[in-house]
């Protein structure tokens, strides 16, 4: 059979710094190189076999994938099984199997070398790819000698007696405490921008960050930066990229204080993130803390970068941009590495200044600590090697111990191949405190233990005579209080093995006696009220005399001397317990009593204190404190009454409450209710009232409780509301009649309302109606007033020329004539005025006179009358009568008269009716002159009354 054994080594390649390129800015703390788990692609021809040779720690487990194009058989086999297999070619394995992909994990396995043997036992050729480690990873292979960064290092693999444990520890926050007592650095040969006297203590930790898309890995960096020539120092943070080899970063992508900066690595350029702030001086011996904490935030990741000296300094808050997080936590972890193929570890440790470098320290005494935040709880780390594997910065010289259990820092060579801490076979520290083992009562324990070395968890197991009786899984220290029950009387064994998370165990025991002691009883009241003394009875059987015997109350202890203790307590709550004590010193405790007092009863009163008459309600109170069941007495100005009171009377009233517990305390409690008469409205305003008249209602109310509520209207009007007791409405509505509806409702709901009514009239109308514009000096004119309108009663007044002329409806104008103005004055009820004037035309009195012409003739005489007119109204009629016969009806008469004597009288009537009368004698003779005696009458024979409206 051919046959190919490859060996594969994984090498440490030291970075190689570019020192033309010295950025302006905070030095790059660099990461060391990645190292990838050991991986071999190969091709096998049919009945052929590749194998791979690995170095396992006791506790280790080989674990690893394998794909193949075609099936091929995959073995794990230790030393001797390789070498039979490849002598005679026997199939003696620790683990087997066949196909295509393959996923092995085999052990953990005693340490020696072990085989991954893979063969083609089939008829086609196989192209494969093998990956695979020992878990969990050594810490022992990161350094096998100085250069390196010492100090203090989690790698999440505990150095156990069984062998390699590793554990994962996730947490949000990372703590390294330093105390620096001398430090001082030299390097003749430093990097390019890095001081000679320059070092670094530097907090290292990997952050996972879990997404929706895939895992990231970020190293951050708390760094603390010494210049040791002038004893100054400053604080910088860096971020590289963990998930990939080179580091690949940008300001869109990871934002702070700082920036992201280039660094050329051999062929690669590596982004990475550096913030620092300025230097300041310090003193030995110089303590403080590095600090980081990250938090999951909508934008991503938040990462606090802090730094502790007396007062905390969060310096630097830098977000990493991540969508779709689901999760986000510092990381130790044993068994994997990150995408770049680095350790999931922690460190505090010291090295050069930066960008890679090597320093010697020319002094140097640290003590260091580092301790985790893990779901709020402070963590110290399960296991701490004294060298880190990340970090790329080293010391030439120093190395860490442990001086009384501290890690500390000094000039050395530091030991690669062991823990600070190595886990050895456990031992402990044992008490047992037997409080209690009576005859008749359960026996009780206190048991205390402390376990050194070992690995935890840490289970306990309690054995009573043989029996598991209890088991408790926890941590290295346990103080629990066992009830192993009521044992029967004699010796009893107590057994307690403790077994650590490798299986070694450590145990104790102890040997006790149950015994016939003393046993103590006690009595008292449980319920009493304030004021009230306690009497507690105490009796003590058994034991051996005399007996010491303490009361408990509630943590105060009482020496007790009788069988009767007397106590005045507060209120409150109180247990009560006797112990006693015989002269053997064995002991026993009573039962337990509760007892509660009571403070004094109060209780609370509510009924409305302000009532209508005819409304009432049901009184509720409630009682607290007092010792129940109560009994409550109602009284009503001194009456006993039910729970449900009605009012039918106005007045002030005393309710009353009497309280009465079941230790007989009484205590009363009274209120005053006041009940008023049901409210009454007043409202007062014009019944009648002219159009542009405002009527003033005004409203009031009486009774009732206050506040009230009132609702008021005039239909078509107005509607509104107020809680003004007293209010004035002014309305102002076209004519008409209207209703005022006003309600009021006070506060215990009762309503009323009144109504009135009113009326607008529209403004008062006149005319004036009359019997003629015109009329004659004492002829009467006749007027009349026309009304309309307005509010009645009303009062006229008639006035001419300013002179009033009463009431009078009857005009009768004397001389002079002329034209007249008379004013008729209109007032109604609610003293509105209308004047109206007419113009009456005045003529003077009808006058009738007789014109005579005379003449002669043979026989007798012949004369012409004419009538001379002056006043009156025209048109006129005449009348001449010629001694008393009429003889003519014309202004004029032609007479022909023989001789004798006559009387011609002219009646002359104007158009009003009124006559004037002229008489004139005539005496004719033969021959002789005719003489005329005139004689003149005016006679009023009537008036026509036509009457006609005017009015002006």
């Amino acid at each position: 059979m051919k046959f190919l054994v490859l060996t594969l080594l994984v090498l440490s390649l030291i970075p190689v710094i570019n020192s033309s390129m010295v950025p302006a800015h905070p030095p790059a703390e660099l990461p060391s190189h990645l190292r990838g788990d050991p991986s071999s692609s190969f091709y096998l021809l049919p009945r052929y076999y590749e194998s791979f040779w690995c170095t396992v720690y006791t506790g280790q487990n080989v674990t690893g994938t394998l794909n193949s194009t075609n099936p091929v058989v995959l073995f794990v086999m230790n030393s001797s099984q390789y070498q039979a297999f490849t002598q005679s070619g026997s199939f003696n394995s620790l683990f087997m199997a066949y196909g295509n992909n393959i996923s092995f994990n085999v052990g953990p396995l005693p340490g020696g070398e072990y085989y991954v043997v893979v063969e083609n036992n089939g008829s086609l050729n196989a192209n494969g790819f093998l990956s695979y480690s020992a878990v969990p990873l050594v810490p022992f292979t990161v350094h096998s000698y100085l250069p390196a960064p010492v100090g203090i290092a989690d790698y999440g693999v505990k150095n156990t007696s069984k062998g390699l444990q590793g554990y994962i520890v996730k947490f949000n926050e990372v703590v390294g405490e330093f105390t620096v007592n001398s430090i001082s650095a030299y390097n003749s040969t430093p990097p390019s921008g890095i001081s000679p006297y320059s070092a670094t203590l530097q907090l290292n930790v990997v952050l996972q960050v879990n997404t929706v898309h895939g895992g990231y890995q970020y190293w951050l960096q708390d760094v603390l930066l010494f210049f040791t020539n002038n004893d100054t120092a400053c604080v910088e943070d860096n971020v590289w990229n963990f998930t990939s080899y080179p580091s690949i970063l940008s300001n869109s992508t990871l934002t702070g204080q700082g920036h992201v900066y280039p660094y050329r690595e051999g062929n690669y350029i590596e982004y990475y993130y550096a913030y620092g702030i300025s230097a300041f001086r310090y003193s030995t011996p110089f303590k403080g803390q590095l600090v980081m904490r990250t938090n999951v935030v909508p934008q991503g990741i938040e990462v606090m970068f802090g730094f502790y000296n007396g007062t905390m300094n969060w310096y630097d808050n830098v977000t990493i941009h991540e969508s779709g997080v689901t999760s986000a936590y510092m990381l130790v972890d044993g068994f994997n590495t990150t995408g770049r193929g680095v350790r999931y570890d922690a460190e505090l440790v010291f090295g050069g200044g930066g960008s890679g470098e090597i320093t010697n320290f020319n002094s140097m005494n640290s003590t260091l600590s580092l301790m985790y935040v893990v779901n709020g709880v402070n963590e110290t780390p399960q296991e701490l090697y004294g060298y880190g594997a990340d970090t790329a910065e080293a010391a030439d010289n120093l190395k860490t111990t442990l001086v009384n259990g501290v890690p500390t820092v000094t000039l050395g060579q530091e030991n690669f191949y062991e823990p600070l801490y190595p886990v050895g076979s456990p031992f402990g520290h044992f008490s047992f405190a037997v409080l209690r083992a009576e005859q008749g009562a359960p026996v009780v324990v206190n048991v205390s233990v402390q376990v050194f070395n070992g690995v935890g968890p840490y289970t306990y197991r309690f054995y009573l005579d043989g029996t598991l009786v209890k088991a408790i899984t926890g941590g290295s220290t346990l103080n629990t209080q066992l009830n192993l029950g009521v044992l029967t009387v004699g010796s009893h064994n107590l057994t307690v093995i403790v077994e650590d998370g490798l299986g070694q165990t450590v145990s104790s025991s102890t040997n006790f006696v149950v015994g016939v002691g003393p046993v103590i009883t006690i009595s008292s009241q449980t319920i009493l009220d304030y004021g009230q003394p306690l009497r507690v009875t105490i009796q003590v059987n058994g034991g051996t005399p005399p007996y010491t015997v303490l009361l408990h109350v509630n943590g105060s202890t009482y020496t007790v001397t009788g069988d009767e203790v007397t106590l005045n307590l507060t209120p409150g709550t109180y247990l009560i317990y006797a112990t006693v004590t015989d002269s053997q010193g064995v002991s026993s405790t009573s039962g337990k009593e509760i007892v509660v007092v009571n403070p004094d009863p109060t209780i609370q009163l509510r009924f409305p204190s302000t009532l209508d008459v005819g409304e009432g309600g049901n009184v509720t109170y409630t009682v607290s404190g007092g010792t129940p069941p109560y009994v409550v007495t109602l009284y009503l100005n001194g009456t006993r009454v039910g729970n449900f009171i009605r009012f039918n009377s106005p007045g002030v009233y005393v309710l009353s409450a009497t309280v009465k517990d079941s230790l007989n305390f009484t205590i009363s409690k009274s209120i005053v209710v006041t009940v008023n008469p049901d409210p009454t409205i007043s409202v007062t305003a014009l019944s009648r009232l002219d159009q542009g008249q405002a009527n003033l209602i005004n409203v009031s109310v009486e009774g009732g409780t206050p506040p009230y509520k009132f609702s008021y209207s005039i239909p078509g009007v107005l509607t509104s509301t107020t809680s003004n007791p007293n209010f004035t409405v002014n309305a102002s509505p076209p004519p008409g009649n209207y209703t005022f509806n006003v309600t009021v409702k006070d506060s215990t709901g009762f309503v009323t309302s009144k109504l009135i009514t009113f009326q607008v009239n529209p403004d008062p109308s006149l005319q004036v109606e009359y019997n003629s514009s015109i009329t004659e000096v004492n002829i009467p004119v006749l007027l009349f007033a026309n009304i309309s309108g307005g509010t009645p009663p009303y009062s006229l007044s008639w006035s001419t020329l300013g002179t009033s002329l009463g009431g009078s409806q009857t005009l009768l104008f004397h001389e002079p004539p002329g034209n007249y103005t008379v004013t008729l004055t209109l007032k109604d009820a609610v003293g509105f005025v209308v004047n109206r004037t007419v113009n009456i035309l005045v003529y003077p009195r009808l006058e009738a006179n007789i014109s005579v012409q005379e003449g002669n003739s043979l026989v007798g005489g012949y004369a012409v009358l004419s009538a001379l007119t002056r006043g009156g109204v025209s048109p006129y009629s005449y009348t001449w009568l010629l001694n008393g016969e009429k003889v003519g009806d014309q202004s004029s008469l032609n007479l022909s008269l023989s001789p004798g004597k006559y009387n011609v009288t002219l009646v002359v009537r104007d158009s009003f009716g009124v006559v004037s009368t002229s008489q004139v004698n005539v005496n004719v003779g033969y021959g002789y002159v005719v003489y005329l005696v005139p004689a003149i009458a005016i006679v009023v024979i009537g008036v026509a009354i036509g009457l006609r409206r005017r009015g002006t």
